[in-house]
């Protein structure tokens, strides 16, 4: 009994864990998103500004 006790333990504390990994790559996949969509604001806003200068140097 206490070894079946114990093995559940383990299960339990496997499921756990699964979930807690799956818990952390969502939020290091959303963090990736939106450091994604940050990078292609910057880069929009420096093709902007480099429109302006070259329309007023050009």
């Amino acid at each position: 009994m206490t070894i079946g006790i114990a093995i559940g333990g383990l299960g339990i504390l496997a499921a756990l864990g699964a979930l807690i990994g799956r818990a952390l790559d969502r939020r290091a996949q959303e963090d990736a998103w939106r450091r994604i969509a940050a990078a292609r604001r910057a880069n929009a806003e420096r093709a902007r500004l480099l429109d302006e200068l070259e329309g007023t140097t050009g």
